[in-house]
């Protein structure tokens, strides 16, 4: 199934800055990213972003184009920070309640580069991000996985070890996962140091955590040394780009038992301070290095070598591939790069392909492509707005499948303390307007008309009727939500009974 209408109705989760859950550097791979598939899509997309008081003025100046919208929301306070005489032709504050919004500006997908709001999910599909934040293991965010896994149609990850990570420890089907790892933009970095003189240093730029192998690349460097002494080779030296750890101290008494300590040095960076130091980037950690840095040496036209599990991923022959586990072989790759300028060379020009291929114009046109994917995703029932214990407030939503044939919707409620009035409506069609009475039970039944807009339940003016002792008890309260197809068995979409 693909999307087929001419324009996309793209909602961008933009409420907050930097994204909820997203790092400063990979909050600036998103914008990048959005902006990269805006340009490509001209007029077939139509973007909301969904701004609050917090994030309005930075998405404004770095994300909208003419044609796009802005929904200024203020979740518990609607609308009341903003200044809507600054406001441009295209912006609007939202006063409508927020439950449900992807399916009141019809929609077609979401995308949430970080945490999605509460409020934007249920009834569009959505697709979520999956962030690498530079650490030498993938991020234990459970909760974050299970986020995903249970509020996002297709999940984008910024590495091949996150996709990997989803799948195998959160058994997140792989047909639900896709892969675009995104290089920052040419200006972050400055220019390249590979192309002057190449510095006479290795450097390991990892925490010092259990899986980095900072043991294994001691001994590795202590073989190396001896090597170069005995060739009469120019020795490198050897920079460790972390800040202080609990292990350090015993690191730095490890390299003193090697041998090795008046030739390595403990550098904490930050980072980019780091790269213009380095003739060479090891990466002999146990799992995978994390593809952000990566590509940030290859930026800086630093070569690389790094372990297997990365090379069989994105990068190709980007770098030299080392075995983590083999203090000898990683000490033969320290060799190779040392006195080998032409290897550097090479790896440097593999770089540049990489590069090509993390570049945020083919990653826009890469998630250009999945959320037209995502769009095109059939319709599932849901509900939206109905409380675990069955309460509704103001509003609720049930999603409907495609309907081929006659459909039947009950909705069966528990007795109320107070009379209640329902109205029913999918799109601009009425269902009609229903009377509970207090004290019984209610059941509202009704044909449904061939459709994919949402049934939308509104009880109106009901907040006053709320009592002090939970302030969520002034809706309905549905005991059954059924949906009966004719032909085919019924579908209970809420259930209580």
């Amino acid at each position: 199934m693909t999307f087929d209408r001419p324009v996309l109705r793209l909602l961008i989760d933009c409420c907050e800055s930097p994204f909820p859950g997203v790092g400063a550097a990979n909050s600036r791979l998103a914008c990048a990213l959005i902006r990269s598939l805006l340009h490509q899509a001209g007029s077939s997309v139509k973007a909301i972003f969904v701004v609050t008081p917090e994030s309005h003025a930075w998405v404004r100046a770095q994300l909208v184009r003419l044609q796009d919208e802005v929904l200024c929301v203020s979740p518990g306070a609607e609308g009341a920070a903003f200044d809507e005489s600054d406001l441009r032709p295209n912006e609007k504050v939202w006063r409508e309640p927020l439950l449900g919004l992807g399916l009141r500006v019809k929609a077609d997908v979401i995308y949430a580069p970080g945490r999605p709001a509460s409020f934007l999910r249920g009834g569009v599909p959505l697709v979520g991000v999956a962030w690498d934040e530079g650490g030498a293991t993938p991020p234990s965010w459970e909760d974050v996985a299970a986020d995903l896994r249970l509020g996002a149609a297709l999940i984008q990850c910024s590495s091949a070890r996150l996709a990997a990570a989803l799948r195998e420890r959160f058994g997140i089907p792989a047909e639900r996962l896709f892969v675009v790892p995104v290089a920052a933009p040419p200006d972050r970095f400055g220019p390249p140091t590979g192309n002057g003189e190449c510095p006479a240093a290795f450097l390991y730029p990892a925490e010092p955590d259990v899986e980095a192998n900072y043991e294994g690349l001691l001994v590795a460097y202590r073989i190396y040394r001896h090597r170069a002494i005995a060739s009469g080779n120019p020795l490198w030296r050897l920079l460790l780009g972390a800040a202080e750890h609990a292990r350090t101290p015993e690191l730095r008494a490890l390299a003193r038992v090697l041998g090795v300590s008046s030739h390595v040095r403990f550098d904490p960076g930050p980072r980019d301070l780091l790269w213009p130091k380095a003739g060479a980037v090891i990466f002999p950690a146990l799992q995978a290095p994390p593809e952000t840095m990566l590509i940030e040496a290859a930026q800086r036209g630093v070569p690389v070598a790094a372990s297997a599990p990365s090379a069989a991923g994105e990068g190709g022959g980007s770098w030299l591939t080392i075995d983590p586990q083999r203090p000898d072989l990683l000490a033969g790759a320290l060799t190779r790069l040392a006195e080998d300028p032409g290897l550097r060379a090479e790896l440097r020009a593999g770089s540049a392909v990489y590069l090509g291929e993390c570049s945020p114009a083919r990653g826009g046109a890469r998630l250009l492509e999945r959320l037209r994917a995502a769009a095109a995703l059939p319709r599932i029932p849901f509900v939206l707005g109905i409380h675990g214990d069955g309460w509704v407030e103001n509003h609720a939503f049930v999603g409907l499948p495609p309907l081929a044939s006659r459909c039947r919707l009950e909705i069966r409620t528990q007795a109320l303390p107070q009379p209640r009035y329902l109205i029913a409506r999918a799109g601009d069609l009425a269902y009609g307007s229903y009377d509970l009475p207090a004290g019984v039970p209610g059941l509202i039944a009704f044909d449904l008309y061939p459709g994919t807009q949402p049934l939308h339940l509104r009880v109106p003016d009901a907040a006053g009727l709320a009592p002090q002792s939970d302030p969520r008890r002034h809706g309905v309260c549905c005991a059954l939500v059924r949906l009966i197809p004719e032909g085919l068995p019924p579908l209970d979409l809420f259930s209580l009974e």
